[in-house]
């Protein structure tokens, strides 16, 4: 039964990709950037706490709010994450 709903889903799912066109692209046309991300970044958190160890129970919690700016540039932590490793730098990463 789940083979016959798999092959369904797959035929339906060919059918509609099929059905799509693809616009022709202009290459004169000029290019939309998304810009670059911002550097100064806000944040928000809280947090609560309770305390039920001795006889009385404390409760506490906070909350903060700020901004905060990268160390590096996010291209040079992306270009980290995707670099190619040989069996040396496997064996021993930095």
């Amino acid at each position: 039964m789940l083979h016959r709903l798999l092959l369904v889903a797959s035929l339906l799912s060919a059918s509609v990709a099929s059905a799509q066109t693809s616009t022709p692209t202009d290459f004169l046309a000029p290019v939309r950037s998304l810009g670059r991300p911002p550097v100064w970044k806000p944040f928000v958190g809280g947090y609560y706490g309770l305390d039920r160890s001795g006889e009385e129970t404390r409760s506490g919690g906070a909350a903060f709010v700020g901004v905060y700016k990268d160390l590096l540039p996010s291209i040079v932590v992306s270009a980290r994450a995707g670099r190619r490793t040989s069996a040396a730098t496997a064996a021993c990463p930095a």
